[in-house]
């Protein structure tokens, strides 16, 4: 509340020298709580999704079943009421931000697809993502939490998930099983049936994984913790690779340098088990 009364002092101050004129602040961890004051009407928002859970839409209560993070519980209810009490309110996901992405991706279509479609009922303006760059400084993030800090084969693993997500901002509802296989079609060429197959065994692992109680599912999971719980659990590690090798062999030029990093990625994190 004190933070808010401070940027409605700002907001009414520029107000005065500028009429038409909007402040902008972050709200990341400070500012989850809802605030007592009101808020100036020339207050805009950009909502960072702290913590947030990616087994769920960040909107459904069922968030609440796979985790007691708090913040992670708090997005639900704070987030329409920035909706309502904001001039403008932009969301700031990270989606294409974790410290492991050149040795997994996650899975999360449709719960992109959930939180973009409940924006548009709330009237959120729009969403800006932190995520991967072919930069030193995303290198070093990368490594910083015991990535091995290569971003161009964090673009390898996450392709699909990349081009998904900017799909659905144009249209949230999209179809994404057509999607798919338009994707691996035209980036695959004669592998795309075994890519989407491997995609559709990664929907699988992951759905299975989710209901095994871990206490958070957010950017900095190690890649060992993903392994055991989506790939291993879900028993399809062995089905994976099949599927990936068989797609090595189809493929042809670049997709074939692609899919191969791919497959010898995941059969290095699953050699890390006794069995899988």
């Amino acid at each position: 509340t004190a933070f808010f009364m401070m940027i409605n002092k700002v907001a009414r101050k520029v107000k005065e020298a500028f009429p038409d004129a909007v402040i902008g602040t972050f709200i990341c961890v400070l500012g989850i709580e809802i605030p007592a004051c009101e808020i100036e009407d020339n207050v805009m928002i950009c909502y960072a999704c702290a913590d947030e859970d990616f087994r769920a839409p960040i909107l459904d209560p069922s968030t609440a079943e796979y985790t007691s993070n708090y913040f992670a519980n708090m997005h639900r209810d704070v987030i329409p009421f920035w909706a309502e009490n904001a001039c403008t309110v932009t969301m700031y996901h990270y989606y294409l931000c974790h410290s492991f992405g050149e040795e997994f991706v996650w899975p999360i279509w449709y719960r992109i697809q959930a939180d973009l479609q409940g924006y548009m009922k709330l009237g959120i303006d729009g969403v800006t993502t932190d995520g991967v760059a072919d930069l030193d400084a995303f290198s070093s993030w990368l490594s910083f939490y015991g990535g091995e800090g290569n971003a161009s084969n964090f673009w390898k693993m996450n392709e699909l998930l990349s081009w998904l997500y900017q799909k659905l901002l144009w249209n949230p509802y999209e179809d994404i099983p057509s999607l798919i296989t338009y994707f691996c079609d035209k980036v695959y060429g004669a592998a795309s049936p075994y890519m989407q197959e491997y995609y559709r065994l990664l929907e699988q692992g992951f759905a299975e994984g989710s209901q095994v109680k871990l206490d958070l599912l957010h950017i900095i999971i190690h890649s060992s913790t993903y392994y055991r719980y989506f790939i291993k659990k879900p028993g399809i590690g062995h089905p994976l690779l099949d599927t990936l090798e068989q797609a090595y062999n189809a493929a042809e030029g670049t997709a074939k340098d692609t899919i191969e990093y791919i497959w010898k990625t995941i059969e290095k994190n699953l050699k890390q088990f006794r069995s899988f």
